[in-house]
């Protein structure tokens, strides 16, 4: 029995050695990147730029199959309003889905329906302080679907008909979504948002936008928006999903490649949070409020990215919180612990 288990140690111990020299070997031969250099890009994804300073991904992708994404990133959001569109940048995005050119009314949503195209899970759009996205999912082994795909970016893009009467009741539905955002999670962010973006921009311009805007606004003021900020310099076209790289190109030099470049547009200015030397306190009650919460912001600049240290510095920063939520979670699993939630971002 001792020969046996001398036996199994000594083959342990060699194997463990040729490992350990397979490792050192493969150390040693291991690449050495030059930390500074661009991140390439996925060598599948065609990228372009339109004479008109439109710029398009477009990348195949097999699964699921017969399936493609289409989507619009246009480069505003609620940020860029003025004083007279306080919401009007996520009003634009709602007409976007009441008439557009070539779909007039609601023509573009009972199209899809007859399709099987649900709105709301496979058409949709999100409205940001910096940005507004539109997206509709297709099949992609059929050609007039494919087609409309192309018809509802150039609409989504350039051809929003702000129909009056489309106006006037879309005024009802974000009035009310409007009013359901008035809990005491709004309430009490209300209070302490202007505090924490103090001197911003973003302290004023909450996507959802003001009551007497959205009720009151004429229609100049949401076309006069749509106009300065909806346009190719500040617009991409992705699209991915089961198809021909090279005819999607093609196909969108075709649709987007004949719009001029709008002259002299209107500067898209950035807005940054102001640095502060005292720590900003904010403290905030309300009679709905479910629980009480504590949160700490270490303001910093932008992160930077696009080189190999910048993505190798990202991933660092992802460890550290995972690590720092796992720990906490632990702590608040325990029994005497004196909270019920707790994380870092």
């Amino acid at each position: 029995m001792k020969k046996c288990l001398l036996m199994v140690l000594l083959l342990s111990a060699a194997l463990g050695q040729v490992v350990m020299a397979q490792l050192v070997g493969a150390v040693q031969e291991a690449p050495k990147y030059d930390l500074s250099s661009t991140v390439p890009l996925d060598k599948k994804l065609v990228k372009g730029r339109l004479p008109n300073g439109l710029t398009y991904y477009i990348r195949a992708n097999k699964k699921p199959e017969n399936r493609v994404q289409f989507r619009l990133v246009t480069n505003a959001g609620s940020v860029l309003e003025d004083e007279s569109q306080r919401g009007l940048a996520h009003f634009t995005e709602h007409m976007a889905f009441n008439g557009i050119k070539g779909y007039p009314h609601n023509e573009l949503i009972s199209t899809l329906q007859k399709y099987g195209i649900e709105f709301g899970r496979e058409i949709n759009a999100y409205t940001s302080f910096d940005e507004t996205v539109y997206y509709v999912n297709l099949p992609s082994d059929d050609t007039a679907m494919l087609n409309m795909g192309y018809r509802i970016l150039d609409g989504w893009s350039s051809g929003l008909l702000f129909d009056a009467q489309e106006l006037e009741e879309e005024r009802g539905v974000i009035h009310e979504e409007w009013r359901g955002g008035q809990g005491a999670g709004e309430r009490l962010r209300d209070k302490t948002w202007p505090i924490m973006l103090r001197g911003s921009q973003y302290a004023e311009r909450m996507p959802i936008g003001l009551e007497r805007v959205i009720m009151g606004f004429k229609r100049d003021d949401i076309v006069r928006f749509y106009n300065d900020w909806y346009r190719t310099d500040l617009q991409a076209v992705v699209i991915v999903g089961d198809i021909d790289p090279v005819e999607v190109e093609a196909k969108i030099k075709e649709v987007f490649g004949g719009r001029a470049k709008v002259q002299n547009p209107k500067p898209r200015n950035t807005f940054d949070v102001p640095a502060n030397k005292e720590p900003l306190i904010a403290i905030a009650t309300d009679h709905e409020a479910t629980s009480t919460s504590m949160v700490f912001y270490w303001k910093h600049g932008p992160i930077p990215q696009g080189t190999v240290v910048d993505y190798r510095t990202s991933l660092l920063y992802s460890f550290v919180v995972s690590m720092i939520n796992d720990r906490v979670n632990e702590l608040c699993d325990k029994p005497e612990s004196p909270m019920t939630g707790a994380g870092a971002g």
